[in-house]
C-alpha cells in the first residue's frame, strides 16, 4: 500500500482523510468554486446525468450535507472526486489501496486534538542545563 499527503486520483481505491474545523460552513468554507470549475457540462449545459449547473449544484450540496453529518462516505454513495475537490485544502492524507471503493473519513477533532497533546507531551524533551 502506498501512502501520499496529497490529492490523487486513480482507478485504484483511495481513502482521504479530511480534518475540518469546529465552525466549517459549508456554505463559506467549501471551495465551491473549484467545484463548478471542475463540473462538466455537454454543449446543452447538462451533467452527465442531464443535470443544469443549478441542479447539480443542488444534488452537490445535498451530498454534502449528508457526508457532514454521517462523517464518512463511499464512492457508491456521493460523487466523491466533486466532494474532495470542494474540500481540498481540508484533505491531510489519501492512501492508495487495491480494487475496492474510494472512502472520505472527518477525523474526531475532540480525539485529534487528544491524540496531539499526548504525541507533545512525549515527544517534548525538558531542556539540558
Amino acid at each position: 500500500m502506498k501512502v501520499r499527503a496529497g490529492f490523487v486520483s486513480n482507478s485504484s481505491s483511495s481513502s482521504y482523510i479530511i480534518v475540518l474545523p469546529d465552525n466549517f460552513n459549508p456554505d463559506t468554507d467549501f471551495n465551491w468554486k473549484n467545484v463548478e470549475k471542475e463540473l462538466y457540462l455537454d454543449e446543452l449545459g447538462k451533467d452527465e446525468d442531464g443535470n443544469t449547473k443549478e441542479q447539480a449544484l443542488k444534488v452537490i450540496k445535498s451530498e454534502l450535507k449528508t457526508f457532514l453529518k454521517s462523517k464518512s462516505a463511499y464512492s457508491e454513495e456521493v460523487s466523491m472526486r466533486t466532494l474532495i475537490n470542494g474540500l481540498d485544502k481540508y484533505v491531510i492524507n489519501t492512501i492508495e489501496g487495491g480494487p475496492g471503493y474510494d472512502t472520505m473519513t472527518i477525523l474526531d477533532n475532540k480525539k485529534l486534538r487528544k491524540i496531539l497533546e499526548s504525541s507533545l507531551k512525549t515527544n517534548i524533551q525538558p531542556e539540558a542545563k
